[in-house]
């Protein structure tokens, strides 16, 4: 039996767990012999090295002449020529390069010195001088070139490079030769360089002065949020701006980094130093020796935090976001307003060809009178009897006149303006603008063509009777005629409507408009969109020419008109030859066609033909002026308000009618009507029976006209607003990023700053410059949806057509295609001003980056969407109105959910 065996055995729960602990102990005291036996190694390599160098430094130092043989033989081995002439060439050209920044640099510094701020200046002054002491190491170089002293023995150590000369004049120093040619390169220089400077600095005065504005109401959320540090943010250098609880969590955050970092760059700098120690120079195989001490003391200078909490790197994107970026916005927000005051639009609006269709009217108007009267007369004066009343003669009407005599009528023609036009009113703004001017101009205008028509009408028509004589005699052209006519009337309108700029209620809301706008700042510009959009409409419907012309009577016949069918024969003939009208997809339109389409309103009349016609025209209004731009914002308002009212009153009769039937029966008439023929019943069955549907479909219209009246004016705000959050946070997010970014500037490698530091620089640049262009997204959004209205109403229609082509079409197709123009417009409102971020963020995406644009994408989501839910609603609606009588009325039990 082996004792020592069963020993084990039994002291096996004692001994079994501690086996891991003891192997491990055996491997550490294995591993620790190991370490010292590796730590002997080093010590020797070490002991070794410097007594290398301790050789190295005893030893003679190499004289000028035999550094100079030498690198020629390492150059002759390379194939290479060695020259000093040309390496003293290289120095002085890399010493110059270094001064030209320096010296830019300093220029810079003075201006603002002089012109902006004292701190700014001095700042900039000392870093040039700074710079200026990487030019030192290629002057002492040229100065041993030049003087062919190299070792100490020759004495040309640096020490007596100090010694001997002016070391630092010396460096400063260009060395360029004063020659004619070399002067007026230099003086072109001066103005070529010194101009960009100058301007830079009236514009950086111009964006500072723009950012302090007060009553900025992007300002005023920052200096909620980071305290009064955003006032001056490049002063918190000097000053206390540590007010606000970001700035301590900053302090603890740039305070941990700044430890890492250090840790960080001391390891970085060991590495890069091991790698290149046998080249023999300090970092120098990926330019480091150069680059590396900029990119440190970059990271700690911008990560170091000032006693109020605040590092360089965030009040650095604090400076991009408080003076550039709200200054830039500010300045584009101003330049905005000032071209709106003077009277430009959201869009170009294009030539309007309705004046000629107006003048080619009334010439033909014209020709039938004078056509008529020259039948008369020469009934007359073959002995026919003629009575004075059956001549054709001009009556002035209301805002026109008209051509007619006792019996017939030739046509006419009148100035439609709208007189009121409801445009919102707020905090005191007074939007009504008196267009009497323009309107008074349209009349004079209007009568100016009417007499020069009526002169050329009768010189026509006195041609046509010359021919029957003499078929050599001359006929006036008709189209040069009409052209002339349009002419004088739409100079008389144009020289109107540029006087009317200056009409005084129109300047007086402009102004205020103006000024309330530059005193909130950028923030406060989607609040006042539908303002803007509102005025602009009003002045464009003004503007445009809407004067009407009518035809003849219709179903009667003139005393005599064989002179006004010859002259009507040779008007055709001559207008097949000259016929000079022009034609578009967004050209302006005839104002009297009856079958032309309008707005959201009179598509639904031309789709729905003789049932739809009237039920759709009593809630559509025309917002579209007469050059067919239309703002579907304003239209659809205009839609939506019409579409609630009628709906309301619609419920009121029914409400009256279901009223009527229920009490029917206890009156007289009734109970006599019901007991013979059973009217009254009849009548509270039917009301029962299309209550439900009844109810739905207005119920529905009511929602339709909230959407249109309330949400679409509303979603310009909506998307404006919460672009500006969202700067703010991007804000934030600069600021606590800052951090990181200084952190980066450690990890970099070789030149520049490296690539880890370019995300930050980047995100610089979209403080700087996204709320500038946000704005020019926004207005960019306020023209595209103009031309997206426009289009829809012009294209919609026919598609509209093609789907219904012969089908019947009624109450619910009618609500169905209102659904869908309502989807329409709030995509293309949804769209068009989505631009205030997808501008920014594309723009900002080429410097570094891609994303895909998405406009329209969701436009058939959003109509499915509208289609599913007026199905879901129609079901849910029917089923709870066929559930048992009484049980859809009882009371939900206690406690329940109600």
């Amino acid at each position: 039996m082996n004792l020592k065996r069963i020993g084990k055995v039994v002291t096996a729960p004692l001994w079994v767990p501690l086996l891991p602990l003891t192997r491990t102990v055996r491997r550490l005291y294995h591993t620790h012999d190991n370490q010292r036996e590796l730590i002997s190694q080093l010590k020797g390599e070490i002991r070794e090295k410097l007594d290398a160098r301790k050789q190295q430094a005893t030893q003679a130092e190499m004289t000028f002449a035999e550094s100079a043989a030498r690198a020629e033989k390492l150059a002759a081995q390379r194939g290479e020529l060695f020259s000093l002439q040309e390496l003293h060439a290289e120095l002085l050209l890399k010493k110059r390069l270094i001064l030209m920044i320096v010296y830019t640099v300093l220029a810079i510094g003075l201006l603002t010195v002089v012109m902006t701020s004292i701190l700014y200046g001095l700042l900039m002054i000392i870093a040039a001088f700074t710079m200026s002491l990487y030019a030192v190491p290629s002057q002492f170089r040229m100065w041993q070139i030049e003087n062919k002293r190299l070792s100490r023995e020759e004495n040309g150590s640096f020490e007596d490079f100090r010694r001997e000369t002016r070391w630092y004049l010396n460096t400063i120093n260009p060395r360029f030769k004063p020659t004619t040619n070399t002067s007026l390169v230099a003086l072109l220089l001066v103005v070529t360089l010194g101009t960009p400077i100058v301007s830079h600095a009236e514009n950086l005065n111009d964006l500072t002065t723009a950012a302090d504005r007060g009553t900025d109401i992007s300002r005023q959320a920052m200096v909620t949020l980071f305290g009064q540090i955003v006032n001056n943010p490049l002063n918190g250098i000097v000053e206390d701006g540590g007010d606000s609880l970001v700035s301590q969590i900053l302090k603890i955050f740039s305070s941990t980094l700044l430890i890492v970092g250090t840790g960080v760059g001391g390891y970085l700098v060991l590495q890069k130093t091991a790698k290149t120690a046998h080249d023999g120079q300090y970092m120098d195989r990926e330019q480091g020796s150069f680059w590396a001490p900029i990119r440190i003391l970059a990271a700690f200078s911008m990560l170091t935090p000032l006693p109020n909490g605040w590092s360089l790197s965030a009040l650095l994107m604090l400076y991009a976001a408080a003076k550039v970026g709200v200054g830039g916005a500010n300045l584009a927000t101003d330049a905005t307003v000032d071209a709106f005051m003077a009277g430009q639009t959201f869009v170009l609006q294009p030539v309007a060809p309705s004046t000629v269709t107006l003048a080619r009217s009334l010439f033909e108007a014209n020709m039938c009178m004078f056509g008529i009267n020259a039948s008369l007369d020469a009934q007359n004066n073959s002995g026919g009897i003629v009575f004075s009343s059956d001549y054709i003669n001009q009556s002035p009407i209301e805002n026109g006149f008209i051509l007619k005599s006792k019996s017939f009528t030739c046509g006419g023609a009148t100035i439609a303006i709208e007189e009121n036009n409801s445009i919102l009113s707020k905090l005191g703004l007074s939007a009504d603008i008196d267009v009497t001017a323009i309107r008074n101009a349209h009349t004079e205008g209007l009568n100016e063509m009417q007499r020069s028509l009526r002169d050329g009408a009768q010189k026509f028509v006195q041609g046509v009777i010359s021919r029957q004589q003499d078929e050599n005699s001359n006929l006036v052209n008709a189209e040069s005629i009409i052209q002339t006519a349009s002419q004088i009337y739409e100079n008389k309108v144009t020289a109107a409507i540029r006087s009317s700029n200056m009409n005084g209620q129109l300047q007086n809301l402009t102004s205020q408009i103006g000024d309330k706008i530059k005193s909130e700042g950028w923030f406060a510009l989607g609040s006042w969109y539908q303002t803007l959009a509102q005025a602009n409409n009003k002045v464009g419907n003004s503007a445009s020419a809407k004067g009407s012309a009518f035809g003849t009577s219709v179903g009667q016949s003139p005393v005599a008109g064989d002179y006004l069918k010859l002259a009507m024969s040779a008007y055709m003939a001559q207008k097949s030859v000259t016929d000079n009208t022009n034609a578009g997809v967004l050209t302006a339109k005839s104002s009297y066609e009856s079958n032309e389409i309008k707005d959201a309103g009179s598509f639904f009349g031309y789709i729905f033909g003789v049932m739809g016609q009237d039920m759709t025209n009593t809630f559509i209004s025309y917002a579209e002026n007469d050059s067919g731009m239309v703002n579907p914002i304003i239209s659809m308002k205009n839609l939506g308000d019409r579409l609630i009212v009628g709906a309301e009153t619609a419920f009121v009769t029914y409400g009256a009618v279901k009223a009527i039937s229920s009490g029917a029966n206890n009156t007289i008439f009734g109970w006599v009507a019901n007991k013979f023929t059973g009217a009254t019943a009849a009548l509270k069955a039917i009301v029962d029976f299309v209550g439900p549907y009844v109810a739905f479909m207005l119920i529905m219209l009511i929602g339709a006209g909230i959407t249109l009246s309330i949400y679409i004016p509303l979603m310009p705000f909506i998307i404006w607003t919460a672009a500006c959050i969202n700067y703010l946070i991007i804000v934030g997010e600069g600021i606590f990023a800052s951090a990181l970014w200084a952190f980066s500037h450690l990890l970099g490698s070789g030149e520049g700053m490296g690539q880890k530091t370019a995300h930050g620089y980047i995100f610089l640049l979209n403080l700087m410059f996204r709320p500038i262009l946000m704005v020019g997204g926004f207005l960019l959004g306020g023209g595209i949806v103009v031309i997206g209205g426009t289009l829809i109403n012009k294209m919609l229609p026919a598609a509209i057509g093609n789907a219904q082509f012969d089908s019947f079409t009624g109450i619910a197709t009618i609500i169905g295609f209102i659904l869908i123009y309502c989807s329409l417009s709030v995509t293309v409102v949804g769209s068009s001003f989505g631009l205030i971020n997808i501008v920014p963020d594309q723009v900002i995406n080429w410097v570094g980056g891609h994303a895909s644009s998405t406009l329209g994408r969701e436009a058939n989501d959003k109509a499915n969407h509208a289609t599913n839910v007026l199905a879901n609603k129609t079901e849910s609606t029917l089923n709870s109105k066929k559930t048992p009588l009484g049980k859809g009325d009882q009371p939900p039990p206690p406690n329940s959910i109600k």
